[in-house]
């Protein structure tokens, strides 16, 4: 294998590449980066046999070859290149990095041992937007599960049916779902689990302006997503989603509407106090006043105040601030509308701005209280 490819082109392919890395696997190859190259392309790979990140990178290719190399240790290395051609060699197992005057080699292992990436077919795949999908998964799947005992909500929900996209991610104590339309309606609905691992992958991959659509093609164990030059393959999660719809409130006796920055800024800095606490909180309304306090035996107290508009009567409750500063993080919307009914019950954040949006874009967070 000789290869020539410039050090931005190189360098983005591996960092991107490298996410896909075991960490913890027994298998000692998974811990590397697959190179290929042939047909002026380098193409680089990984996995965790989870999820397979494939990433084609322009280059001229003099002699065509592959070969495994470490993950960390070439990353790093292509890195810290200035920023002009590298060319790669391979020479009797072992990788040769040169940019003159400097001159690296790589201890590498056999292609032939690196799992190959799964074949997903086309027999179910339609096309989606890439700010479509990146915004959905931006403001979801950050509300799923990290507990590892609980597979089925370490993962997202996908559900594409006619012209509408949704993601639902819960982990029981709040909940996170966005529907949007989709420009050409699917002909056969799909329902499928994906590890919010490789959504979050996916999510730091996709561009919101791109032009281009990422091709999702679904097969009874995997789902690919497919760019101009780059796949990520995830296995799926197999079992049955919660019924969500049962969580979601269906009345409102309550809205307090406030200033998405102002109470994202309050909250910030209450939960500084709040985090030495569980991160409870307690929210009292006042009129047209959102009062946030929180105390800590360890810290001390908080008090902030927030203007707001409040429909209904006056209420106390107590939520985990960090909940509501992580959805507040990821939206958009100027104002926000938090529906109540009683102290005990769940309460429901969406943004103002979708009432008049119609039904091409729907957000709604559901999150549990806490005792007072």
């Amino acid at each position: 294998m000789n290869v020539i490819c410039t050090k931005t082109d190189l360098s983005t392919g591996v960092l991107t590449t490298a996410r896909a890395v075991s960490q913890r696997s027994t298998l000692p190859i998974l811990s590397n980066i697959l190179i290929h190259a042939n047909d002026d392309e380098l193409t680089l790979m990984a996995t965790d046999l989870e999820i397979w990140i494939q990433c084609i990178v322009p280059a001229d290719v003099k002699s065509p070859g592959s070969l495994a190399v470490p993950a960390s240790i070439f990353s790093e290395m292509v890195t810290s290149l200035p920023d002009e051609d590298v060319s790669l060699t391979c020479e009797d197992n072992r990788l040769l990095v040169k940019r003159d005057p400097s001159d690296y080699t790589i201890l590498s292992q056999p292609a032939e041992e690196f799992p190959s990436l799964p074949e997903v077919g086309d027999e179910s795949s339609f096309e989606v937007p890439q700010g479509l999908l990146r915004g959905l998964l931006r403001t979801t799947i950050f509300a799923a599960s990290h507990e590892e005992t609980r597979a089925i909500l370490t993962g997202a929900l996908m559900n594409i049916s006619g012209d509408r996209f949704s993601v639902v991610a819960t982990d029981t104590h709040r909940l996170a779902l966005r529907a949007k339309k989709l420009p050409t309606p699917v002909d056969e609905a799909i329902s499928v689990i994906v590890p919010t691992r490789a959504l979050h992958e996916l999510q730091r991959i996709l561009d919101e302006d791109a032009e281009s659509p990422v091709r999702m093609s679904l097969a009874p164990n995997q789902i690919q997503f497919a760019l101009d030059n780059l796949t990520l393959v995830s296995r799926v999660i197999d079992g049955q989603f919660p019924n969500y719809e049962k969580v979601i409130p269906k009345e409102v006796e309550r809205k307090i509407i406030a200033s998405s920055h102002d109470l994202l800024s309050v909250l910030r800095r209450v939960a500084i106090v709040a985090r030495e606490n569980g991160n409870k909180a307690l929210f009292t309304t006042q009129g047209d006043r959102l009062i946030i306090q929180a105390e800590s035996q360890e810290v001390g107290k908080a008090y902030e105040e927030v203007p707001i508009k409040l429909e209904g009567d006056d209420i106390e409750m107590a939520f985990n601030i960090q909940f509501l500063i992580d959805v507040l993080s990821v939206l958009d919307a100027d104002e926000v509308v938090l529906e109540l009914t009683g102290p005990l019950n769940p309460g429901v954040l969406r943004p103002v701005s979708q009432s008049a949006s119609g039904e091409d874009d729907d957000y709604l967070y559901v999150v549990m209280p806490m005792q007072k």
